[in-house]
């Protein structure tokens, strides 16, 4: 269920998600997987699997998607991924202006992705954007990934939480949501484009919906 914003605390920390979050990446990813297994001649995998897992990490999702092919699988799509380059890296309309007033607002910020951490932090330090993180958490560097509350713990580590309901934790999927609620941080759901919010619905996980980054300044200015 949604919930109504005098739920809402004021955040000391606020954790992003990447992909789908903050850059709009996956689209363009999934289309160089795509494009990976059909130069790799797989037709055949575990297409429920696929679906299930699609927001794990790989080292989490492709093994249960492919079996015993899935290091082959692995590297040949982080080959393309490194062919592409920095040009599938697309900030969403707004999210700078998001993160920007948030750094004016001392908020401390981190981002907790399932994208592996090499590729995650050379991303964050393409656009210019590490400079506002406190830390940069990704696939592997927690002894589990999300939906585990492993990278949460991790990113918070160093921080003097109280109540985690002033944590909140924006991601596109389940998984981002199934991780916030495991370690008690608000979950704010950016977007429709995952059909999380119908699973939100389904489950009855209390969350905030967001469609814009906009909407979570406004959310934020009227708790000041």
């Amino acid at each position: 269920m949604n919930t109504s914003t005098k739920n809402l605390l004021s955040p000391k920390v606020v954790l992003f998600d990447w992909d789908g979050t903050l850059v709009n990446t996956d689209k363009i990813y999934k289309g160089v997987l795509a494009e990976a297994l059909k130069e790799m001649g797989i037709s055949n995998w575990n297409k429920e699997a696929a679906e299930k897992y699609r927001f794990h990490s790989r080292r989490e999702a492709l093994p249960l998607i492919f079996g015993n092919k899935w290091r082959e699988v692995n590297d040949k799509y982080v080959d393309k991924i490194q062919k592409i380059g920095m040009h599938a890296v697309n900030p969403f309309p707004n999210a700078l202006n998001l993160i920007e007033y948030l750094a004016e607002e001392n908020v401390i910020m981190s981002i907790v992705s399932n994208k592996d951490s090499y590729h995650l932090r050379e991303e964050v330090n393409y656009l210019g954007w590490s400079k506002y993180f406190h830390k940069i958490v990704g696939a592997t560097d927690a002894p589990k990934d999300k939906p585990w509350p492993d990278p949460v713990h991790l990113a918070l580590r160093e921080q003097d939480i109280q109540d985690y309901n002033e944590v909140w934790f924006l991601g596109d999927s389940l998984v981002d949501m199934q991780c916030a609620r495991s370690t008690g941080c608000m979950p704010i759901l950016f977007g429709t484009e995952t059909g999380a919010h119908t699973q939100m619905q389904y489950l009855r996980i209390e969350y905030l919906h967001i469609h814009d980054h906009e909407e979570l300044v406004t959310q934020y200015k009227q708790l000041k």
